[in-house]
């Protein structure tokens, strides 16, 4: 099946325009490789901008009476949800997202900012807390200024204050909680963390905790009525309920969360959805892992193009590609020497251990 046929299905099955923005999340091997793992995030904005010139122009009209965006997503940044909110918005009257299966963290955010929420039986959202990554934040291998720096939950840091000050009436959770009253002992909880964790670390971390429930709650804002207890509950499930980012919410969940605002998909909706979804997994072998060796084989050389995100409508294809250069060669012990022709590699020799190399060549959204 052709992906754009399945949108103009679509828009004719809802009497609407879609725009599906789709983004990767190949496993790889090794880990982190790449241009496997597409995110959310501003460099799309004047793209997704593009589709929407075009659909308003196409429809004769200032809006578009109702706007559908297929997102598939495992996160991004956070503070590219509100501009993309605002641009979608900005060209419809009604707006609404439609989650094929992952709508993860970043992309849960934006579904706050949706008039409804249609969802299947497969569906799944997440709390909305990210880690947070800064400077200050601790090294993964201490005393090694090169290595990577550890993210810090926010979910984390709020249990371990949690742990140490919360007061349970039930008696089997107080049971599990250390529950501490003194304000001494309160102080010495605190200098036990800033001892792990530079205190402009935990800053962030508060940051973020306060950013994110304000933009939950002006996203909600822009449909409900600021009066609405849902604003308040909604922002509270998704960022203090959940124990874990990585756990999900699926479509029971949701509607408990939500309540009207999601909307269950019909069985002609779920099966277009669905058919999306194989189409998008296929062209971008989402359901095959990258296995670096595997692909080299005992080649010196390749290089290779990843797709990591689609922008999509009936109209416009932008797709996000990265290019990769990938060279390996084996790793010759200190007493041992080979001549190598000038220009030219260490070969690979049989039982000796190799290495690889990735270099990115070029990474950026081109327009099909």
């Amino acid at each position: 099946m052709d992906i754009v046929q399945t949108i103009k299905d679509i828009q004719a099955l809802r009497n609407s325009k879609v725009i599906c923005y789709f983004m990767a999340d190949r496993e790889s091997i090794p880990n982190n490789l790449p241009g496997f793992v597409g995110v959310i995030s501003s460099d799309s904005y004047l793209h997704i901008r593009k589709h929407l010139k075009k659909l308003v122009a196409d429809s004769k009209k200032d809006k578009l009476d109702k706007l559908d965006l297929i997102l598939y997503t495992r996160g991004g940044e956070i503070d590219a949800v509100m501009p993309l909110i605002n641009l979608l918005r900005s060209y419809s009257k009604e707006f609404n997202i439609m989650v094929p299966f992952k709508a993860h963290s970043a992309g849960t955010l934006a579904c706050l900012g949706a008039d409804s929420i249609i969802m299947t039986r497969i569906s799944q959202l997440s709390p909305i807390d990210p880690t947070t990554a800064n400077q200050f934040n601790p090294l993964l291998k201490n005393n090694d200024p090169n290595s990577p720096r550890v993210g810090i939950s926010v979910e984390d840091v709020a249990s371990y204050f949690k742990f140490a000050f919360k007061k349970e009436e039930d008696a089997l959770e107080k049971a599990r909680i250390l529950e501490i009253k003194d304000e001494s002992a309160k102080v010495e909880v605190f200098k036990e963390l800033v001892k792990h964790v530079h205190p402009l670390a935990l800053g962030n971390v508060f940051r973020i905790y306060s950013q994110i429930r304000l933009i939950g709650k002006e996203l909600l804002e822009k449909h409900l009525s600021i009066k609405n207890p849902k604003i308040k509950s909604i922002t509270k499930a998704l960022a203090e309920d959940y124990y874990s980012h990585q756990q999900t919410i699926d479509l029971e969940a949701a509607k408990e969360i939500f309540g009207t605002l999601v909307k269950v998909a019909t069985p002609d909706e779920e099966k277009l959805l669905d058919q999306l979804l194989d189409e998008y997994v296929r062209d971008m072998e989402l359901d095959k892992k990258f296995n670096l060796r595997e692909l080299m084989g005992d080649d010196l050389e390749k290089n290779v193009t990843v797709k990591g995100a689609y922008i999509h409508s009936e109209a416009i294809i932008h797709i996000f590609e990265t290019k990769l250069k990938i060279t390996q060669r084996s790793e010759l012990p200190p007493n041992v020497n080979i001549q190598v022709p000038p220009g030219g590699s260490v070969p690979l020799i049989s039982n000796f251990p190799r290495a690889m190399n990735v270099d990115v060549v070029s990474f950026n959204w081109k327009e099909l």
